[in-house]
C-alpha cells in the first residue's frame, strides 16, 4: 500500500501508473463478475507495460547497439564480439522462454478477486526485467563482459561505464530540480547550488529501472536539512520538504528492488 500511495502521489513514471491502473481494472472486473479470466492481451500488458512488444524486443538491434557501445570503448577482437553477441542472444532467448512458460501457466484461467494480486506478483519479476533491460547488470551479457575483456580493456570499460552513469545521474538531478522549480522558482545561484549539493550527496542507481526518477529524491531525503536551508528560503524549503517526504517512503522499496544499496 505504501508503494501504491507513493506512485499515486509522484506518478511520473508512466509505465508504473499504467500497470497499477490495469491491475485495479482487473480487480474491479473480478468483483463485478466474481472471477477474472487472464487472456493474452492482459498478460502482455502486465509484462510489457503496454509497450509495443515487437518493436521493443528487436533482439538483433538491441544486441548490436550494446556490443557496439562496448566495442567503441574497448576495441574488441572478432572472438570477443562473437561471445558478446552469443551472450546477448542467450539473454533474449531465456526471457522469451520465461514469458512463454509463465503464459502457459497463467493465461486462459479464471481467478477470483483475492487471487489477481498473486497472479500479478508472479508476472512482476518479468516486467521488472523487461523495464530494466534484458542486457543489464544481472544478464549473461554483463557476465560475459567481465570474463571476456582483458584487464586493460576492463579498466577502460569500467571508467566509461562510471562516466556514463554519472552523466545520467547529473541529468536526473537537473530534472528533479526543474520539477521542484515549477512550484518554487529559484534564482540562478540557488539552482546551481542545489544541483551541486544533490550531485555531491547522492549517487546513480545500482541498476536502471522504472523507478529511476525516484532515486534522487529518495537519497536527498537523507541529506541534513541545514544544507538545504543554507541555499533555500523558508517557503522554498517548505515545498522541498513535501517532495522529500513523499520520496522518503520509497527508499526501502528501491533497496528491495536492488536499485539503491543498503546502508
Amino acid at each position: 500500500m505504501q508503494l501504491h500511495r507513493a506512485l499515486y502521489i509522484v506518478r511520473r513514471v508512466a509505465t508504473a501508473v499504467v500497470a497499477i491502473a490495469v491491475l485495479l481494472g482487473a480487480v474491479c472486473a473480478a468483483d463485478a463478475q466474481n472471477d477474472f479470466v487472464l487472456n493474452d492481451s492482459q498478460f502482455d500488458s502486465w509484462v510489457f507495460q503496454n509497450r509495443n512488444q515487437a518493436h521493443e524486443l528487436d533482439a538483433d538491434s538491441q544486441i548490436s547497439l550494446a556490443v557496439e557501445a562496448v566495442d567503441r570503448t574497448c576495441h574488441l577482437s572478432e572472438a570477443q564480439l562473437d561471445k558478446l553477441r552469443l551472450a546477448g542472444r542467450g539473454d533474449f532467448a531465456r526471457f522469451d522462454r520465461q514469458v512463454d512458460e509463465l503464459r502457459a501457466e497463467l493465461v486462459g484461467r479464471s481467478y477470483d478477486q483475492q487471487k489477481i494480486g498473486e497472479v500479478y506478483q508472479k508476472i512482476q519479476p518479468l516486467a521488472t526485467t523487461y523495464q530494466s533491460g534484458l542486457l543489464g547488470p544481472s544478464s549473461l551479457f554483463a557476465k560475459v563482459i567481465h570474463t571476456t575483456l582483458t584487464p586493460g580493456q576492463w579498466v577502460e570499460y569500467d571508467a566509461a561505464e562510471k562516466e556514463r552513469l554519472q552523466a545520467g545521474h547529473v541529468a536526473k538531478v537537473r530534472l528533479y530540480v526543474a520539477i521542484l522549480e515549477r512550484r518554487c522558482p529559484l534564482t540562478d545561484e540557488q539552482r546551481t547550488a542545489l544541483v551541486e549539493l544533490l550531485v555531491s550527496e547522492t549517487g546513480p542507481p545500482l541498476r536502471s529501472s522504472e523507478f529511476d526518477m525516484y532515486v534522487v529524491p529518495a537519497q536527498a531525503a537523507k541529506i541534513a536539512r541545514e544544507k538545504f536551508t543554507a541555499i533555500l528560503d523558508k517557503a522554498q524549503c517548505h515545498v522541498l520538504d513535501k517532495s522529500l517526504e513523499q520520496a522518503r517512503g520509497l527508499e526501502q522499496h528501491l533497496k528491495r528492488q536492488g536499485v539503491l544499496a543498503d546502508d
